[in-house]
């Protein structure tokens, strides 16, 4: 995504720049390898052992496919969506559990209801908790409905129009009260007290005084 579009209500849409159909040239010489050549092609990679698992399950179980709001992409349902495949989800998944912990990262943020089956696996995994960034039509609402604080609009990329996005505020409220309730306890006496919600590895943080 790219360009944020303010309005005139609170409701911020995201522009996301529609992928061009590629050109039509030959490919050099070499510049596939055929399914046969897999194995000794990922032993080469640099890819971890996580993601050489990951993409033997995409080359077995995706499918090219022309979505109506995004263009070119791959439909990978029958290995995250649709069905549980350890085999090649499992590494990978412990692999992204190690990495969230090397980065003390307090909250997964899971956007879109195709990202949910892969996300929830991340934050069982991990321990971390996770929030799901409801996915909606947008031509459902009313033109003066009261949206989510944190609610914004994209172009749907599996569909056509646009799709609102919101979290459960409810869900939201409790993590981020767990998470800030240990830190303002340590900082009792302090005349400075600082917080620090790090959500997917980046870090929000803010400040106030007594």
């Amino acid at each position: 995504m790219s360009d944020v579009n303010p309005s005139s209500d609170a409701l911020r849409r995201y522009e996301r720049p529609r992928e061009a159909p590629p050109a039509q040239v030959p490919l050099p010489e070499g510049a596939v390898t055929p399914y046969e050549a897999l194995g000794p092609a990922l032993e080469a990679s640099a890819l971890s052992s996580g993601g050489r698992d990951l993409l033997r399950g995409l080359l077995r179980l995706g499918r090219s496919a022309m979505f109506p709001g995004g263009g070119a992409g791959i439909e990978y349902g029958s290995l995250l969506k649709t069905a549980a495949r350890p085999e090649y989800v499992g590494a990978h998944v412990r692999e992204v559990s190690a990495h969230l912990h090397e980065q003390d990262v307090d909250v997964l943020v899971v956007p879109g209801m195709s990202g949910y089956p892969v996300g929830a696996m991340y934050s069982i995994a991990s321990g971390i908790p996770a929030v799901l960034l409801k996915k909606q039509r947008h031509a459902d609402h009313e033109p003066n409905e009261v949206y989510p604080p944190g609610a914004f609009v994209i172009p749907s990329y599996t569909g056509d129009g646009d799709v609102l996005m919101s979290a459960d505020l409810a869900a939201m409220q409790d993590i981020v009260d767990e998470i800030l309730g240990p830190q303002l306890e340590a900082q009792r006496d302090a005349e400075t007290i600082r917080f620090a919600v790090r959500v997917a590895g980046l870090t929000a943080s803010s400040t106030r005084r007594r």
